[in-house]
């Protein structure tokens, strides 16, 4: 194994975290996560000789695994904005927080009606990423990225309030 390789797989291994959220975000299977898992890690490694460490490689890791997912996402449903198929929530909530199980039924079933786009946006955010820092990975502006969040928000408010 070659250097590239093992500095490859050492940050992969730190940071598998980001990709396993964006694939329970994404897939709705073990086996469509576990593939997703892999195409992201297959056009991390092609992009890794490009990767300048300009940002921490856990946000330049992230780009390329929501880009990955949404792009599977839209080759898998090219009329669909929204996917009403389960999404295994669960491994996004945090394991050391035990929210009530209706609570995370509601959550998963908000999330749900998210397009892949508000999805990663609602991702980011969740993970603590400023609006400059969302718009940079997403391809948009900060102005915008805020407007959406405030738009995603006061939709999960409105879902919350009538269930």
């Amino acid at each position: 194994m070659d250097q590239l390789q093992e500095q490859f797989l050492k940050q992969v291994e730190q940071s598998q975290g980001v990709i396993r959220k964006v694939c329970a975000a994404y897939c709705f299977t073990p086996s469509d996560r576990e593939d997703m898992f892999q195409n992201i890690l297959v056009q991390a490694w092609k992009a890794f000789p490009q990767f300048r460490e300009e940002a921490a490689f856990s946000t330049w890791l992230y780009k390329i695994a929501i880009c990955t997912a949404i792009t599977a996402n839209r080759k898998a449903n090219p009329a669909s904005t929204t996917e009403s198929r389960y999404i295994d929530f669960s491994e996004l909530i945090d394991s050391s927080q035990d929210p009530k199980i209706e609570s995370r039924d509601i959550l998963r079933e908000s999330f749900q009606r998210l397009n892949p786009a508000e999805r990663a946006m609602l991702l980011l955010w969740l993970e603590g990423y400023s609006y400059a820092e969302t718009a940079e990975l997403l391809g948009s502006t900060p102005g915008a990225v805020g407007v959406r969040l405030n738009r995603i928000k006061k939709h999960l408010r409105k879902f919350f309030t009538l269930n």
